[in-house]
């Protein structure tokens, strides 16, 4: 589901970029819908609301310690 082909994020180096392949987001959504069903189903664990997420965009989402 990512445009790299790698799940850990950006592998491309320094740069950071959108990973996430737009043509994959109805698969991403049913599979994070099995997922959600299964913890409440399985082990009676009900979610309020799921926020996907990807790595930011650019360097504003670097936090610098």
């Amino acid at each position: 589901m990512t445009i790299s082909g790698c799940s850990k994020g950006n592998p491309g180096g320094l740069l950071l970029h959108a990973n996430f392949n737009a043509d994959q987001a109805d698969t991403f959504a049913e599979y994070a819908t099995e997922v959600i069903q299964h913890f409440h189903y399985n082990w009676n664990i009900s979610f309020q609301y799921y926020e996907p997420f990807n790595e930011p965009m650019g360097l504003a989402g670097l936090y610098i310690r």
